[in-house]
């Protein structure tokens, strides 16, 4: 007896034991070389294997060879939607129970592995009919030369590393959801092209704040060009670079921006937010009610935000006929009323008004996310739709930990213990859930155009970072003080962080502060006083003023000071001198006057009687 062996058919799967191990060799140039060992075992003594059907799903094999005992086998191929069905003909029969054959099934494929910009990416896609497998186990090698693992879709088992080569293994269950995709790299680079229009609708000149993307933990900006040149670039409190413009009564102004950002999966420590930053981050709003008592139960029964972020992926559906311009924003509560209907904002309110109704700090990411699924691909490539995500805030880490739940409930890869390099923030809302408006929001007219533009890029050439310094001396109190206005401009196309003014009065140097952050076309300004004394005794031979890469020094002429103070002095006894002789030139007049009256009395009275 025998039957034909289909990996779906019951009996089959109840009559052997499948095992196969799959090894994936990735080499310099990205190409995959695979080997499927599979191994067949009976259990049924009057049943023997005669064919076996293998299927490889969402990849493209090429040079397909299949050996058993080092001899080919003969195979028929199928090729239907992303499947490719290989029929193996064995060339005898293994009969008998606990009686097994082993045969090897290889090929390659080039499609697996994308290079994009400065980042490399592997994905393996996912199993089929995995209940057919006893065991399975995947190994995936790659070479060193590929850098650090920035992201991992699925924790492998255990990771091996070698000089040439690091081995990743993975079980069936890892593969039950989804694929496993690896990026390779520190960062990806965006090149970027984003357009303002804003207006002073009026009578008077107004100053209006618009939000640049940001420099963030994840992210760092370089900007080519901000046109026309803002007069200042300031920093909120949730981290906002907000450039300010001045616009006439009634005028209206078109602002272009261009330049790269790199993106990186891991945090960095940059900035602190304030207590009291954290402390409005838990607040509710208008899309996050997070003092709801319907949001409040539910909240009750997570304990992290990992419970918080499992919830909403399985409590959410992605609507994806929603995903068009000038969607309506349902916000927190509604979505959990109508969890078929969501999209990525619904996503993001309701993770952000659970965390807060636990007391956790959490706000929203608005900006540019590239997806790989065609479905969800950013639309801010054809209609500047753009991606919202949250972050929360972690007493362990000490940092925003950005997290993507749209995304798994999309894609069914984790998003929470790893983060990608494909997301570019343009605006953070936790203050408030709606300002400041992200790039792609400034529109004026009834059919506004396209100004979201991003591509993945190499980092082109840029400006290296420097301060340039400028000050002021004046002679606020001549013989006992003196101040020093002191600018520092950051002439770069990139923020510098914790920077450290440093400033000298001869050997005594003076107390300054970290600028946490200096943006790109920002100042920071600052004032020291100083003593001057008499005659220049407690005056600075020489002031040393040191930022970053600059310093610059100003020497202080004591001559100059003493004679400016002799000057003073001088100055000052004239003065006092002036005074005296007109006020005794005065009295002296007045004693002249009485004198004549006498006289003049006297001689009135000799002529009355002579």
């Amino acid at each position: 007896m025998f039957v034909v062996f289909y990996p779906a058919n019951v009996l089959a799967i109840n009559n052997f034991n499948i095992d196969v191990q799959s090894g994936y060799k990735i080499n310099e140039e990205g190409k995959a070389h695979i080997t499927n060992t599979v191994n067949i075992i009976n259990n049924n003594p009057n049943l023997y294997s005669k064919s076996f059907i293998f299927n490889i799903f969402g990849q493209n094999p090429d040079n397909i060879r299949i050996y058993e005992k080092g001899d080919l086998l003969n195979f028929d191929k199928k090729n239907y939607n992303s499947n490719t069905e290989l029929r193996v003909h064995f060339k005898d029969s293994v009969v008998g129970i606990d009686n097994s054959r082993t045969f090897l099934i290889t090929y390659e494929d080039n499609s697996l592995f994308k290079q994009t910009s400065d980042i490399k990416e592997i994905y393996i896609p996912k199993l089929t009919n995995t209940d057919n497998f006893n065991n399975y186990s995947v190994k995936i090698s790659v070479p060193t030369s590929f850098g650090e693992d920035m992201y991992i879709s699925q924790e492998p088992r255990s990771v091996m590393n070698s000089a040439d080569v690091n081995e990743y293994l993975f079980y069936k269950n890892d593969f039950q959801d989804s694929g496993i995709k690896f990026i390779f790299g520190e960062f990806q680079t965006f090149s970027f092209n984003l357009n303002f229009h804003i207006e002073n609708p009026l009578k008077k000149s107004s100053v209006i704040e618009v939000a640049i993307p940001p420099g963030t933990a994840l992210q760092e900006m370089y900007y080519k060009e901000i046109l026309p040149r803002p007069r200042e670039i300031k920093v909120d409190d949730d981290g906002n670079w907000l450039a300010l413009f001045e616009l006439k009564p009634r005028e209206k102004l078109d602002i272009k921006t261009s330049g790269y950002a790199r993106i990186f999966s891991k945090s960095r420590s940059l900035i602190q937010p304030k207590a009291s930053t954290l402390l409005k981050n838990t607040l509710p709003t208008q899309y996050w009610q997070s003092e709801d008592p319907l949001l409040k139960e539910a909240a009750s029964n997570l304990n992290s935000p990992e419970d918080i972020y499992n919830f909403v992926v399985n409590k959410l559906s992605y609507n994806f006929d929603r995903v068009k311009p000038n969607i309506e924003r349902y916000g927190a509560k509604a979505a959990f009323l109508s969890p078929t209907d969501a999209i990525c904002m619904e996503f993001t309110d309701l993770f952000i008004a659970l965390a807060r109704a636990k007391g956790i700090p959490a706000r929203e990411i608005n900006g540019f996310a590239y997806s790989d699924n065609p479905r969800v691909l950013p639309l801010s490539l054809v209609a500047d739709v753009l991606h919202a995500w949250p972050e929360y805030w972690s007493d362990i880490e000490n940092n925003w930990i950005s997290v993507d739940p749209t995304w798994e409930a999309t894609s069914g890869q984790d998003y929470f213990n790893s983060f990608d390099l494909k997301h570019f923030t343009f605006a953070i809302h936790g203050i408030d859930s709606q300002k400041p408006y992200s790039a792609g929001s400034y529109k004026l007219g009834t059919n506004p155009q396209k100004d979201v533009y991003i591509l993945p890029s190499e980092l082109g050439d840029v400006v290296k970072n420097d301060i340039k310094i400028e000050y002021k001396i004046i002679n606020s109190i001549p013989f006992l003080k003196g101040k020093l206005e002191v600018e520092f401009v950051n002439t770069g196309q990139n923020a510098l962080y914790s920077v450290k003014p440093e400033i000298f009065l001869s050997d005594k140097q003076y107390h300054t502060k970290y600028i946490e952050v200096l943006p790109p076309y920002s100042s920071y300004g600052m004032d020291v006083e100083f003593k001057w004394g008499f005659l220049a005794k407690y005056a600075p031979a020489i002031i040393k003023i040191a930022a970053y890469r600059t310093e610059t020094e100003i020497p202080i002429n004591k001559n100059r000071v003493i004679i400016f103070q002799l000057f003073i002095i001088f100055l000052s006894i004239l003065c006092i001198l002036l005074v005296i002789f007109y006020r005794i030139k005065g009295k002296n007049k007045i004693k002249i006057n009485e004198i004549y009256k006498k006289l003049q009395k006297i001689f009135t009275n000799k002529r009355k009687h002579p």
